[in-house]
C-alpha cells in the first residue's frame, strides 16, 4: 500500500514539492550515539527502524508520501535509540523553500519522553489541497522552537517527507488523547467534533472476537479486565445517523493493566525478569519504573558485575538520575494493608560513585503511573565503596506516612547529578508491634568506655552491645534511663557494635535500631599523638575512590582514609595514635587513577614522611612509615608560625601545656641540629611562646627547630625544622599585590601560566594551581621599588578562556582581557606603595644617537639614578646607573625601538617613581674598520718616521688618531704619517666617523733603533739596492758582539732570521733573495746597543 501511495503522490504532486531547494539542518555530532529518529508514525503512515543517517544527519525521503486529511486531527508518534529526545514538525505550505512562515510550525513535543513521543497535528482548512515538504527534527536534551527548522544542534537527526493534503472525510476518525489502566479497568479518551463512537478492545495478540461498545462521549472506561495484562483498543466514529457512514478505524492503542494489590510479605530479588538497559528502562513484573516528566535518567534490571556484584543470585536494580537531578523511581505494586501503619520494608542499597555517597528517598504514591503524588517519608544515606548496606523503613504515622497511599516509591536523589544507586533484595513485610527507636549516635570514646546518644519513645530502653558483627540477642544488654548513656568496662583497642532497643506501652519489645560502631582507644588521650595526613592528587579531582589504611606494628587497621577526598588537589585528615608505636600507611583500594595519588605525614607542622604520585602505585603499596613519639611529661611545642623581615624573623608557637625552657636553633637550609642546651651562636632559648632571631642575611632562607627542655622529665620531641626566608626589605616596605585569575568556561586555566620577574630575576608563577572553577585570587607582597615584569608563560589548552588582572594596593594594575592571552611579555610596573622621598625625573630626551648607541638626558634630581632599557619584543632588560642626568647606552641594534625608564635612588630601598621613554636607533650601516697597520719609513738618531694605513676600512668619512705619545691628528683619508722621538711601545687609537656612527681600533706600535743610526750610519753597507737576486750586508760593531739580522715584509711577517758574531769588529753576509717576490722589504739589524731598520727593493 505504501508503494502505491508513493506512485500516486509522485504523479500528481512531485512538481510542486521539488520546485524549491531547502536548507540543510546541521548537527555537530548528530545521531552517531543513538540520537536518531528511528520510528515515525503519522496517522496511518509509518517509517520504522530507519537508524542513523550519515553526516550531515539529514534524511531526505520526499519519495515517501504522508496522506493527511484537511482539518482532521492526526496522531504523531516517534521513537529514538537514545533517551531525552525532543521532536518538532514543520510543513512548507506556501512552497517558498523554507519553514519560517506563519503557521508552518505544526508541533513541538512538550517533554522528552523519548521512547513513545505522542502528539497530534491538524492541517487547517486554509491550506490548499496538494503536496508539500514536511520536516521532522529531533534534538537531545532541549525542546525545539518554532524558528529552529534549520538551526545548529549537537545531537539529533532530521527527516524530510512529502505530505499530501487531501479532502477531509465526511466522517473524521477520532484522535487518541490518553489511555490509562488500573488492575481491572482501562480509561480511554479521544478528541472529535462528533458524538457517537465505537470502541473495540481485546487482549493483545488474542484471536478472539474483540469486545465492542458504543459511546456517546469522548471518553470510555472499560471494566472487568484481567490484572497485569496487555490490552489493545480501536476507535471509530459513527456518522451513520447523518448519512455519512463510519470513519476509518484507528488503533491499536495498547495499555497494560496493573497488578492486583498484593499481600505481605512481598519479596523482589530482580531475578525472575529480563534485564533492561538505558535504551530499555524496565522493572520487575508488577513493579513500575516511573520518572518525572522530562527526566533524563533511567532505571532497569541489570546483571553487570563491572561496578558491583549482586548481593544474591544474578541480578539487581540500577537507578540513575543523569544530568538533571530529576526524580526516577522504582514503584512497588499496591500493598494490601499499607495504610494500616503496620508495615516495614527492608532494602539493600549500594553506591560505587566517587563521592561521599548518595541519598535515596523512600516515600509513597497513590498511583504507579505518576510521581505527582510522591510523599517522601525517609532519606537513606547510602555510603560509597561498593558495599551493600541494609536499611529498614517503617510505614506508620510516626514516620511521616500519610496513612493512605498504597504504593511504595524508591526514588533517586535530586540533590546532586550523575549519581547511581544499586538496589537488591527488597522485602515488604509486617512490622513488629513495637517499632524500634528512631536514632542512635556515638559520642566520646575512651579506652574502656563509650558515650551513646539515642532517641526512644517506649516505656523502657536498653543498649545491647558486643564485638563487631555480633548477632542481636547474643550481646550484653544494659538498661538506660536517659540520653546520652555510657557503656563502661570495655576492652581497649576493640571494635564494638551497639543497638538501642525499647519496650512499648503494650510491654512488647522492639527490634534493635542500629548498629553504631566504634573502636575503643588503645591508650589514654594524654598518651595520644596527633598527626595530619595530607592526601594529594596531581590532577585535582580527588582520589576517585582510592583509600589507604593506617596499620600498627601488628598489622591491625587503625584508620581508613581517602573516602572523603572527592575533589581538589589536597585533603587533610587528622588522626590520633598512641605514643611509642610504629605505623605504616598502605594502599587498600587504588581507585580510578592510582598514578595521581600521594600523601604527606605531618607532625607538629613538619612533614615527617611523604609519598609522591607514581604510575607504580597499586593495592599494597606502602606510602609512608613513621613512629608516634609524643612525650606527654614534656609535651612538644607545635604550630610554629613566623613573620620574617629583611634581617630578622619573629616566631610564635603553641606550648601545649608545657612550662619549661624552649631551646631554638637556626641555620641555613639543611643545617645539622646540635645537641644539648648550650648557648652558642645559632642557639638561644625562651620561657615564653615567642622569640625573635636577628642579624640574618636578607633574601636568604633558613630553618629553625624548637625543643622544650623539661629538666628531670627530659626533652620534648623536636618541632621542625620549619623553613623561613628573609625578604629583600623590611615588612614596613612591602607592597600588597593581588593576582585575580579568571576563566570564561569555568574549568580553570588548563595549563596556562603567568610569570613575574622581580628586578630581572624570576620571581613568582601563577596558574598551575588554577585547575577548576571560574576564578582564583592570590595575594602576595613585593618590596617597594621592585620592578615587576609581567610575562605570559604557557598558553595552556584553551588560551581564549584566560584573562586576569594584577593589581597593587596603590592602584597600579596590569590586565589581559578574555580572548587576548598569548605567550610573551605583557608590561612592566614598579612596586610603589612607599611614598618616594625624591622627585621623579622628567623632560626625557635624546641627547645623542647613532645606529648602535644613544645618550638619553633628563632633568630633576641630583643623586644616583637607575635606568633600564630593552628592545621592543625582548624579555632581556639591561640595567645601568648614572650619577648625572644622562644615560649612555652602547651595543644597540640599528633601526630598533627601545623602551627606557629611569628613577632616582632617594635612599637605600627608596626610589622615585619611574619616568618612561622610548626611542628608535638610526638606520645607517655600521662602519667597517678593516685591519689598520703601520710601516716604518725611516729611523734616525732622534726620530722614527712611520705611516699608519687603514685602506680596508669603509663606511666612514673622517678619522681621528691618537698616536699614544701625547699627540693626535684628524683627517679624511686612509693613511697618516707620524714621527716618534724615542724608542718604546705605543698604543695608537684610530677612530673612524660616519654620518651617524663611530668606531675605534687600537694599533700597537713598537719603536726601536733611534740613536743606533748615529753609530752605524757609516758602518752599515747594503748593496745592490734594488736587487734582483743577491744582496750584501756588512757593518762594524764591538769585538765579539752578537749581531741579529732579520728580513721582514711590510706587514710584519718575518722571512728569515740569522745571528752572527763580529770578527775584528766586522760582520758581513750575502743573502740570496732570488725567491722573493717583487716588492719592498725591511732589514732589521739588532745589537746590544740598539736596532736599525733599512728598506730595500727586490725586482724580478
Amino acid at each position: 500500500m505504501k508503494k502505491l501511495l508513493l506512485t500516486i503522490s509522485l504523479g500528481v504532486f512531485s512538481f510542486a514539492v521539488q520546485a524549491q531547494s531547502y536548507c540543510t539542518p546541521s548537527y555537530s555530532t548528530g545521531c552517531t550515539v543513538g540520537d536518531d529518529i528511528d520510528d515515525v508514525f503519522i496517522g496511518n503512515f509509518s517509517d520504522t527502524a530507519t537508524g542513523c543517517t550519515s553526516s550531515p544527519y539529514y534524511n531526505v525521503q520526499t519519495t515517501d508520501t504522508i496522506f493527511i486529511q484537511q482539518t482532521v486531527p492526526t496522531s504523531v508518534s516517534f521513537t529514538s535509540n537514545y533517551s531525552t529526545q525532543y521532536f518538532a514538525i514543520w510543513v512548507d505550505f506556501n512552497a517558498d523553500g523554507d519553514f519560517s512562515d506563519s503557521g508552518e510550525h505544526l508541533w513541538s513535543s512538550p517533554t522528552n519522553v523519548w521512547s513513545s513521543t505522542v502528539g497530534s497535528i491538524t492541517i487547517p482548512s486554509t491550506v490548499s489541497l496538494g503536496s508539500y515538504r514536511l520536516r521532522i527534527r529531533s534534538n537531545y536534551s532541549a525542546s525545539i522552537g518554532a524558528s529552529e527548522s534549520c538551526s545548529n544542534f549537537i545531537y539529533g537527526e532530521t527527516h524530510d517527507y512529502t505530505v499530501t493534503v487531501t479532502t477531509p472525510p465526511a466522517c473524521p476518525a477520532p484522535v487518541l488523547a490518553s489511555l490509562t489502566a488500573t488492575d481491572t479497568t482501562a480509561t480511554i479518551t479521544w478528541t472529535s467534533s462528533d458524538s457517537v463512537f465505537n470502541v473495540d478492545y481485546n487482549v493483545m495478540g488474542s484471536s478472539a472476537v474483540p469486545s465492542s461498545i458504543t459511546v456517546y462521549d469522548t471518553t470510555a472506561t472499560i471494566t472487568g479486565l484481567s490484572p497485569n495484562t496487555w490490552y489493545e483498543f480501536y476507535l471509530e466514529t459513527d456518522c451513520s445517523g447523518a448519512g455519512n457512514g463510519y470513519s476509518t478505524t484507528v488503533g491499536p492503542y495498547s495499555v497494560k493493566t496493573l497488578c492486583t494489590s498484593m499481600s505481605t510479605p512481598i519479596y523482589e530479588g530482580f531475578d525472575n525478569d529480563s534485564v533492561g538497559s538505558y535504551l530499555n528502562p524496565n522493572a520487575p513484573s508488577c513493579w513500575y519504573y516511573v520518572e518525572e516528566t522530562g527526566a533524563a535518567g533511567y532505571g532497569y534490571i541489570n546483571n553487570s558485575t563491572w561496578s558491583i556484584s549482586p548481593l544474591s543470585s544474578s541480578n539487581y536494580y540500577f537507578l540513575y538520575n543523569s544530568y538533571d537531578a530529576a526524580y526516577e523511581a522504582l514503584v512497588s505494586p499496591a500493598v494490601i494493608g499499607l495504610d494500616s501503619g503496620t508495615k516495614q520494608m527492608d532494602i539493600w542499597l549500594a553506591n560505587t560513585g566517587w563521592s561521599t555517597g548518595n541519598d535515596v528517598y523512600v516515600g509513597t504514591v497513590s498511583s504507579p503511573s505518576s510521581l505527582a503524588s510522591l510523599d517522601i517519608i525517609d532519606t537513606l544515606s547510602v555510603p560509597n565503596g561498593g558495599t551493600w548496606t541494609k536499611f529498614t523503613v517503617y510505614f506508620d504515622s510516626s514516620t511521616g506516612y500519610n496513612m493512605s497511599d498504597d504504593h511504595i516509591a524508591i526514588v533517586s536523589s535530586d540533590t546532586s547529578t550523575y549519581n547511581a544507586v544499586y538496589i537488591e533484595d527488597i522485602l515488604i513485610k509486617d512490622a513488629p508491634p513495637c517499632l524500634p527507636p528512631s536514632a542512635i549516635a556515638l559520642g566520646t570514646v575512651g579506652m574502656d568506655s563509650a558515650q551513646i546518644t539515642y532517641s526512644a519513645s517506649g516505656i523502657a530502653t536498653w543498649l545491647e552491645y558486643g564485638p563487631s558483627g555480633f548477632t542481636q540477642g547474643t550481646g550484653t544488654q544494659v538498661q538506660v534511663t536517659g540520653s546520652p548513656a555510657w557503656l563502661t568496662g570495655l576492652t581497649s583497642n576493640t571494635t564494638y557494635d551497639v543497638y538501642v532497643v525499647q519496650m512499648c506501652s503494650d510491654s512488647t519489645i522492639s527490634p534493635g535500631y542500629g548498629p553504631v560502631s566504634f573502636k575503643t582507644l588503645a591508650c589514654s588521650l594524654s598518651q595520644m599523638c596527633t598527626f595530619d595526613i595530607e592526601l594529594t592528587d596531581t590532577y585535582g579531582d580527588g582520589w576517585n575512590g582510592a583509600e589507604v589504611e593506617v596499620l600498627n606494628s601488628n598489622g591491625s587497621v587503625e584508620y581508613t582514609l581517602g573516602a572523603n577526598f572527592i575533589t581538589g588537589i589536597s585533603y587533610t585528615e587528622t588522626i590520633s595514635l598512641c605514643t611509642g608505636g610504629s605505623f605504616t600507611i598502605v594502599v587498600s583500594d587504588e581507585g580510578g587513577y592510582p598514578s595521581e595519588i600521594g600523601l604527606n605525614v605531618i607532625s607538629g607542622g613538619s612533614t615527617i614522611d611523604s609519598y609522591s604520585a607514581t604510575s607504580a602505585t597499586t593495592v599494597g603499596t606502602q606510602m609512608a612509615s613513621f613512629s608516634s613519639n609524643c612525650n606527654v611529661l614534656c609535651p612538644a611545642p607545635s604550630n610554629l608560625t613566623y613573620n620574617a623581615g629583611k634581617n630578622d624573623a619573629s616566631f610564635t608557637f603553641d606550648q601545649n601545656g608545657g612550662n619549661g625552657t624552649y631551646v631554638y636553633q637556626w641555620g641555613p637550609t639543611g643545617f645539622l641540629q646540635a645537641t644539648g642546651t648550650g648557648f652558642t651562636p645559632g642557639i638561644d632559648s625562651t620561657t615564653s611562646n615567642n622569640f625573635t632571631i636577628t642579624g640574618l642575611a636578607s633574601s636568604s632562607c633558613f630553618e629553625v627547630i624548637v625543643i622544650q627542655y623539661c629538666g628531670a622529665n627530659g626533652v620534648s620531641d623536636t618541632l621542625g625544622p620549619v623553613a623561613f626566608c628573609t625578604g629583600m626589605c623590611d615588612t614596613t616596605d612591602l607592597c600588597d599585590f593581588t593576582m585575580s585569575m579568571y576563566d570564561t568556561f569555568g574549568d580553570g586555566w588548563n595549563g596556562a601560566t603567568v610569570d613575574l620577574y622581580f628586578n630581572g630575576a624570576y620571581g613568582q608563577n601563577f596558574g598551575p594551581s588554577f585547575t577548576t572553577g571560574d576564578s582564583l585570587i592570590i595575594d602576595f607582597q613585593v618590596c617597594a621599588g621592585t620592578e615587576i615584569a609581567v610575562v605570559n608563560g604557557a598558553q595552556g589548552s584553551y588560551p581564549s578562556e584566560v584573562y586576569y588582572t594584577l593589581s597593587g594596593s596603590n592602584g597600579q594594575s596590569v590586565s589581559v582581557s578574555s580572548g587576548n592571552f598569548s605567550a610573551g611579555p605583557v608590561d612592566t610596573l614598579t612596586a610603589n606603595c612607599v611614598t618616594p622621598s625624591c622627585a621623579t625625573p622628567n623632560n626625557l630626551a635624546v641627547a645623542n644617537m647613532g645606529s648602535t648607541f644613544a645618550d638619553i638626558s633628563w632633568t630633576g634630581g641630583n643623586g644616583t639614578f637607575i635606568y633600564h632599557y630593552s628592545a621592543s619584543g625582548s624579555t632581556n632588560t639591561m640595567v645601568g646607573t648614572s650619577t648625572s642626568a644622562m644615560a649612555s647606552m652602547t651595543g644597540l641594534a640599528p633601526v630598533m625601538t627601545y623602551f627606557f625608564d629611569v628613577a632616582e635612588v632617594c635612599a637605600p630601598g627608596d626610589t622615585s617613581l619611574k619616568m618612561y621613554y622610548s626611542f628608535t636607533t638610526d638606520s645607517c650601516s655600521a662602519i667597517n674598520v678593516g685591519n689598520p697597520n703601520y710601516s716604518i719609513d725611516s729611523i734616525g738618531t732622534s726620530f722614527a718616521d712611520i705611516t699608519f694605513t687603514w685602506g680596508g676600512a669603509s663606511g666612514y668619512n673622517s678619522y681621528f688618531i691618537n698616536f699614544g705619545d701625547g699627540s693626535n691628528a684628524t683627517g679624511t683619508g686612509s693613511t697618516h704619517s707620524h714621527s716618534y722621538t724615542s724608542n718604546g711601545q705605543y698604543t695608537a687609537v684610530l677612530k673612524l666617523y660616519g654620518d651617524c656612527d663611530t668606531t675605534s681600533q687600537q694599533i700597537f706600535v713598537n719603536i726601536q733603533g733611534i740613536g743606533l743610526e748615529e753609530r752605524s750610519a757609516q758602518s752599515i753597507l747594503m748593496y745592490p739596492n734594488p736587487t734582483n737576486g743577491l744582496i750584501h750586508i756588512s757593518g762594524t760593531a764591538e769585538q765579539g758582539e752578537e749581531v741579529q739580522i732579520r728580513v721582514m715584509n711590510y706587514v710584519g711577517q718575518e722571512l728569515f732570521n740569522t745571528t752572527m758574531t763580529t770578527t775584528n769588529r766586522i760582520f758581513e753576509k750575502d743573502f740570496d733573495l732570488s725567491g722573493f717576490s717583487t716588492g719592498t722589504y725591511l732589514v732589521e739589524i739588532r745589537t746590544i746597543n740598539g736596532m736599525v731598520q733599512r728598506p730595500f727593493v727586490v725586482r724580478q
